[in-house]
């Protein structure tokens, strides 16, 4: 009954948007429609052991490089984005902060190795085949490799630790990327942006900390939170300052500070099935390319590269642990979406400032973009295609005479 009814939304929304331009109906509908859309993706993608945010993303994808969606209603969606850039951050910041009893040396040191090898080729390999000099083609392989850690999955099968590992991983990339923009003349924004994120972060969990103790019921915590979701996206762009990197650093200390780790969880699981396919729907229209053909090869080639050293990683951290496919779980192919999309933070202030890079400023976007899809929606398949192999080598195994 329920997909009966979505069906005849969509129907509807169809023949509303096709009675023309409209300034309120048409970007009404097409939001509707896309959310209406996503939802059918996620359950998709649910039947078929798939994790629901490839669904999501997905659509959002497949909505702008299919033209479903008309060029003029795609600044529409910035505000959505802006608000998945939101809760996406201060999510991983909760579950970050609610394991600081398991932080160890290793972490760390895995996150280094992980970071650098997918940096230090990128960068050789785009100085060798772009001719970029060598601090920008650094400063990009830092860039890219947020999207593709390659050994991070050789660490062991504990999903938390695994997302752990993931967001040192973007953190130590942040710490790279500070110095080299220093020899490109970007250091100041840069900076700037980090503090001001710094300062909204701590004042968000000061005040959560405060009020927290009042709100008997999750109902009040829950408008709270949506309220921050709401209202970073503008904070973040009056300061002048990463988004994703505040929502971060918010859910960081709010989840240290207050200890509401279990709270939080247990809020943003249903808030996020709901709003959360519309977020990431619209984060995909964000990160669609609308000409993949005109690419240029070296774009294609660093692609095929960190796919190929995902799946390597991946099979060399089953080999390492179990001698098999290593099934990661959901969290696996989920935890490198905040890398894409921090990804996309840092070719934002790549296209403001074009002029630090000269006629590379293209190629440097394309790169980017490529990273981030392939960050973002490569894992959770690949995820699953190991997970299967490794079901089916077990049940393989339990076969035998």
């Amino acid at each position: 009954m329920r997909n009966l009814i979505l069906f005849t939304c969509v129907v509807a929304l169809a023949v509303l948007i096709q009675r023309g331009p409209s300034p309120v109906v048409e970007p009404t509908c097409y939001v509707g429609l896309l959310s209406v859309l996503a939802y059918f993706a996620g359950k998709l993608c649910q039947r078929l052991g798939l994790p629901v945010e490839t669904g999501y993303v997905g659509v959002g994808v497949a909505a702008r490089g299919f033209g479903v969606l008309p060029g003029r209603l795609f600044t529409m969606f910035d505000p959505l984005v802006a608000m998945a850039l939101g809760w996406i951050g201060f999510g991983i910041g909760c579950e970050v902060g609610g394991m600081r009893d398991r932080w160890r040396p290793s972490h760390l040191s895995l996150a280094l190795f992980g970071t650098l090898l997918p940096c230090l080729c990128a960068g050789l390999i785009l100085k060798t085949l772009a001719g970029l000099p060598l601090a920008v083609a650094l400063a990009l392989g830092v860039a890219a490799s947020l999207s593709g850690p390659v050994l991070t999955f050789v660490a062991p099968d504990h999903l938390p630790e695994t997302t752990l590992v993931t967001v040192l991983c973007s953190g130590v990339s942040l710490l790279l990327y500070a110095p080299l923009t220093t020899m490109s003349g970007a250091t100041l924004p840069f900076l700037l942006g980090v503090g001001g994120a710094c300062g909204v972060a701590l004042l968000w969990a000061e005040t959560l900390v405060r009020v927290e103790p009042s709100l008997k019921a999750d109902t009040p915590l829950i408008v709270l939170l949506l309220s921050m979701v709401i209202l970073l996206p503008w904070t973040s762009a009056l300061l002048g300052h990463s988004l994703f990197l505040t929502s971060l650093l918010a859910g960081l200390l709010t989840s240290w500070r207050a200890g509401l780790q279990p709270r939080l969880r247990r809020i943003s699981a249903p808030v996020g099935r709901g709003a959360g396919a519309l977020l990431l729907a619209a984060f995909g229209v964000q990160i669609a390319i609308e000409r993949l053909p005109d690419l240029p090869k070296e774009v294609w080639g660093i692609a095929a590269i960190y796919l190929g050293g995902m799946i390597g990683g991946k099979l060399l951290g089953g080999a390492l642990v179990r001698g098999q496919a290593h099934p990661y779980g959901r969290l696996a192919g989920i935890a490198l979406l905040p890398q894409g999309l921090l990804l996309l933070e840092i070719d934002t202030q790549v296209r403001q400032r074009a002029d630090l890079f000269g006629g590379a400023a293209d190629t440097i976007h394309a790169v980017l973009t490529v990273a981030a899809l392939v960050g973002s929606l490569a894992l959770p398949l690949l995820d699953h295609l190991l997970r299967r192999v490794t079901m089916t080598a077990s049940e393989n195994y339990l076969d035998r005479p």
